[in-house]
């Protein structure tokens, strides 16, 4: 199909293909998708469609490599870290944590096809869905760096932390069926049997003593599905936004979830929130943590720190062609 006739295609469909003009030089980029089975066949299906084999011929190289086991996205990225350009995760936050972790600190670009349980961090970097628009991002996006969070040697992209969140994200580990469905539940169960905790921790030097219901690590401002546990953070000013909820009463919980919802936490009398680039908790046993949404056990003394402009993603607010 000539290349005239596809423009015409698209334009009855009202497409801007814009980016069929990529700039001077424009040297073809190189993609790889490194998927979650789940997702797998939709986007091999996309990949391979007769329209986008044309595009790809001339404009990107585009491959796939599905993951077998938990722990395998990141070996992936390093086998083929000098054969792309572009690694995309497709999956949740926790594939997405995966594969960032091996292009911290490199010149590759890193990015989402979203289709997780929460998605916060494609949410939070603004990562089109499968389309035109992923396509026209990939050839001629603008690009920035993002922070990475650390709980010691761990690296977190989105939201980590400790307590009800941590316990919510490891019984939702083991459940067989995932979806929102049964995290939802997972959540109103999980409520009604959820005790406080006491934590002792230093904030950038500064002694803390609290009991908290939940104690977030916050470099983008939501867990995922526009819950946003910290409507003040951004994930490239180099600072930790950190949310502690203290404990609360059964009858305000419906208040927090409507705060939460909608980027008013700080209206609540039972959130305190900080800015920080430092955090130790220096108790000397083992806690559950979550990281990302992925729960871990970690030894005290455990610290939290964050690594300015450490991977490299689009810029998704600047890339908008007309």
């Amino acid at each position: 199909m000539p290349l005239t006739d596809l423009r015409n295609i698209y334009k009855r469909k009202r497409i801007n293909l814009y980016f069929l003009h990529p700039p001077r030089g424009y040297t073809k980029k190189r993609v790889l998708f490194i998927v979650n089975p789940i997702s797998g066949e939709k986007i091999a299906r996309w990949i391979n469609s007769h329209v986008l084999k044309i595009l790809r011929s001339r404009y990107l190289t585009m491959d796939i490599v599905k993951t077998e086991y938990a722990g395998h996205a990141p070996e992936i990225v390093k086998a083929n870290l000098n054969n792309y350009d572009i690694f995309v995760a497709v999956g949740g936050d926790g594939t997405a944590n995966e594969v960032a972790g091996m292009l911290i600190g490199t010149d590759k670009i890193f990015s989402i096809l979203p289709s997780g349980s929460g998605n916060g961090c494609a949410r939070e970097l603004g990562f089109p869905p499968i389309g035109l628009g992923l396509v026209r991002l990939m050839v001629k996006g603008d690009t920035k760096k993002m922070d990475v969070l650390y709980l010691n040697d761990h690296h977190s992209i989105n939201v980590s932390g400790i307590g009800y969140d941590a316990t919510i994200a490891k019984r939702f580990q083991k459940r067989e069926s995932r979806g929102m469905f049964n995290y939802l539940l997972i959540i109103l169960r999980s409520f009604f049997c959820y005790h406080p905790l006491d934590y002792h921790f230093y904030m950038d030097g500064q002694e803390i003593s609290t009991k908290a219901f939940l104690i977030s690590f916050a470099n983008t401002r939501q867990f995922g599905n526009n819950a946003y546990i910290a409507p003040d953070a951004k994930y490239d000013d180099g600072l930790i936004d950190l949310v502690i909820i203290k404990p609360f009463p059964r009858k305000h919980s419906l208040k927090l979830g409507f705060y939460m919802m909608t980027k008013k936490m700080k209206s609540s009398p039972y959130v305190t929130t900080y800015q920080c680039k430092e955090i130790v908790f220096d108790e000397p046993y083992t806690r559950w943590y979550h990281i990302d949404g992925d729960p871990i056990k970690l030894r005290g003394p455990v610290k939290v720190t964050i690594a300015p402009e450490a991977l490299r993603v689009f810029d998704t607010k600047r890339s908008i062609f007309h």
